[in-house]
């Protein structure tokens, strides 16, 4: 492994974790609990499953929504 590809993989997990923590204080456990289990998701593993896909797809996000503000922000 590449000294790079570490750094990269740290910063997406601490992107990941940053967005865990503002799901949590953006909902609260409770409530984050309560919506999980009204849509049948139960469990802890299912819901940490959740949370991290939504997560990976918030960073994916904002990755694309950076790299088409270069894109623009270098073609002017």
């Amino acid at each position: 492994m590449d000294e790079i590809d570490f750094i990269v993989e740290e910063q997406e997990s601490r992107s990941q974790a940053d967005e865990k923590m503002r799901l949590k204080v953006a909902f609260g456990d409770d409530v984050a609990q309560r919506f999980l289990r009204l849509r049948g998701i139960i469990g802890e593993l299912m819901q940490e499953a959740v949370l991290e896909r939504y997560a990976a797809k918030q960073a994916a996000r904002i990755a694309r929504d950076a790299i088409a503000n270069a894109a623009l922000g270098s073609a002017g």
